[in-house]
């Protein structure tokens, strides 16, 4: 009975996504998907391009070594972002993709995600970092479903029964897991922070080549390898990331992958695979790059052409929310427990059944305007099957995009 944790470690892209990722930038800004670049459209303007440059990737301690039954390349995934710092005071238009990811993974504790100094996510475990307020997390977390469960290193940590999740607290940090193990995956991820076990960075050799040269940015998202889909001439890659960055005038989203040393890799290779993705979008500018074995490219877009790509306002954020689940066996109880309040409008109860969703007859919009902490919906549980996931789907006001706020399965 958990929520699912929506955790990036297992989102394997394939290159065929991160072209067509190229695609949804601004608009999965606004939707928190991961499918994150705007698309390329017909007339491609190939050129240099000077981004701004990275800062130090301070993600690199937090991603644990691979343990002995872990796949050979390791980490799967690393995320990281600053959520305070993602272009709304310059762009006028904020590139939330890696905080909803944060947000997905972490319920909302009486700390806003903005005034954190950044966040990301690794290893199943999404950890923030900034000045914690841990008097407004005692008084949030009391009006919720956690319960104090002991001490780590000197956190405090709550975990739950219903949705599966445990966090960790200190006056620096709030590191978030979810299932069984949850407690265990925090420890890990929070010993290679303290530099008491060892890295990825240090251990692997690749990533250790690669975090040192894409570094950090307002939003970064480094992939275990690229699948081939059979329809495409670049060979696999080791590593992926995508990227987000900004200035005064232009928006730039970059993504790079490391191939082998042996592979081969011209710069018109590169433009043939970006031809290949023929999306409705004109970039102002696409400087196409291969240094060594590291092969990719940057998008420009001047602050108009991104706002003109993007579906939704400006101004929208997905709410952060804790929600609570009572199981009583004939019905499901759905409740807000603490955080931001939303629209009753945006939000749709589903049940998920073999990749179909279907409304439920009972909706938050019913009997709320606006949903806030404390107020509920009760399920009829005999529409919701053992193998049935039970969802809290979130929309973008004026678009198409939406986000999961709650998965729920019974057994």
């Amino acid at each position: 009975m958990t929520r699912q944790n929506n955790q990036p470690d297992e989102n394997r892209a394939s290159r065929r996504e991160l072209l067509a990722g190229v695609a949804a930038g601004a608009t999965a800004g606004a939707a928190g998907c991961l499918t994150t670049m705007p698309s390329l459209g017909q007339q491609i303007r190939f050129g240099r391009v000077d981004e701004p440059r990275g800062t130090s990737p301070v993600y690199r301690e937090w991603v644990p070594d691979k343990r002995p039954e872990s796949a050979d390349n390791w980490p799967r995934s690393a995320l990281y972002t600053t959520p305070g710092q993602l272009g709304a005071d310059v762009v006028g238009r904020p590139y939330t993709v890696g905080q909803s990811v944060v947000q997905a993974g972490m319920d909302y504790v009486g700390i806003d995600l903005e005034t954190m100094a950044y966040a990301g996510a690794t290893s199943d475990v999404t950890f923030t970092v900034g000045d914690i307020n841990l008097d407004a997390v005692e008084e949030a977390v009391a009006r919720t479903g956690y319960e104090p469960d002991g001490q780590l290193r000197g956190m405090a940590v709550y975990s739950r029964s219903d949705t599966g999740r445990t966090i960790a607290v200190d006056d620096k940090h709030i590191l978030s897991g979810a299932g069984d193990n949850a407690q265990a995956l925090i420890e890990r991820v929070d010993e290679a922070k303290r530099g008491h076990s060892p890295r990825a960075y240090d251990s692997s050799r690749e990533f250790q080549r690669f975090v040192d040269q894409i570094r950090a940015s307002p939003y970064v998202h480094i992939f275990s390898g690229l699948g081939s889909d059979g329809q495409i001439e670049l060979p696999p890659s080791s590593y992926s990331t995508i990227e987000f960055r900004y200035d005064e005038e232009y928006v730039y989203f970059l993504a790079r992958a490391l191939y082998e040393d042996e592979a081969e890799i011209d710069q018109r290779t590169v433009e043939r695979e970006i031809h290949e993705n023929d999306r409705a979008f004109e970039a102002h500018n696409v400087d196409v790059r291969v240094h060594g074995n590291v092969a990719g490219w940057v998008i420009q877009m001047t602050h108009s052409e991104y706002h003109d790509s993007a579906s939704g306002p400006a101004d929208f954020v997905e709410p952060h929310i804790t929600w609570g689940v009572n199981d009583e066996g004939d019905e499901i109880t759905l409740t807000h427990e603490a955080g931001d309040s939303i629209d009753a409008s945006l939000l749709e109860v589903q049940v998920n059944s073999s990749g179909n969703r279907e409304p439920t007859d009972q909706q938050f919009s019913d009997a709320y305007n606006t949903v806030r902490p404390g107020d509920s919906r009760t399920i009829d549980a005999d529409t919701v099957g053992p193998q049935d996931t039970l969802t809290i789907w979130g929309s973008v006001p004026d678009s198409p995009n939406g986000w999961a706020e709650l998965h729920y399965n019974r057994d």
